[in-house]
């Protein structure tokens, strides 16, 4: 009886390797008679978009919005990049006062997400960055009466009332501003 068992395994055996040659053969034969049936071969040439060069912040508070927006869009929020692989980043990005400020941080994956906290508790506070754009404001200097002053006012002018209004403190700044002039 195992005789008999051994050889209806073998059996077995012999006719799946038979059924897998079959099917082999029978593919590649209807490869040759109809290439339409395959799918088109992908295209190899990729677009290769252009290096983006990280902003750099050194610890102006009126610069950090600016610097943040572009750093957390191009690495922050990223989910293909781990807290150890973003730290190098942040860290290529900082000079100055921002530097020395995470300096104490060693290279760990537990230390990124403490050290932007600290740059954001440091740097993104609004209520500094709106005094910093009332005083900026309240302190500019009437324009001489040429066009090139004329613009260099307005330029700086707008630029503070872009920068409140990002800030969502322009209806308040804007008030102490006419209070303060009247």
């Amino acid at each position: 009886m195992s005789d008999e068992m051994i050889n209806q395994a073998e059996y077995a055996r012999d006719i799946r390797s038979h059924i897998g040659k079959l099917n082999s053969s029978i593919t590649n034969n209807l490869k040759l008679l109809n290439p339409l049936t395959q799918p088109p071969p992908l295209p190899t040439a990729s677009i290769r978009l252009p290096k983006l060069d990280l902003p750099h912040y050194s610890g102006d508070i009126l610069e950090w919005n600016s610097f943040w927006e572009l750093y957390d869009v191009s690495v922050h929020q990223r989910k293909d990049l781990e807290p150890i692989q973003k730290f190098p980043y942040l860290r290529s990005s900082l000079t100055g006062e921002a530097s020395k400020l995470i300096s104490g941080f060693k290279f760990q994956a537990a230390n990124y997400p403490q050290a932007v906290a600290l740059l954001l508790s440091t740097y993104g506070k609004r209520d500094e960055i709106k005094h910093v754009l009332v005083r900026r404001l309240l302190e500019m200097q009437s324009p001489a009466a040429n066009s090139e002053s004329l613009q260099t006012f307005r330029a700086n002018f707008e630029c503070s009332i872009r920068s409140l209004e990002l800030n969502k403190l322009c209806y308040f700044a804007l008030y102490q501003i006419a209070s303060k002039r009247e």
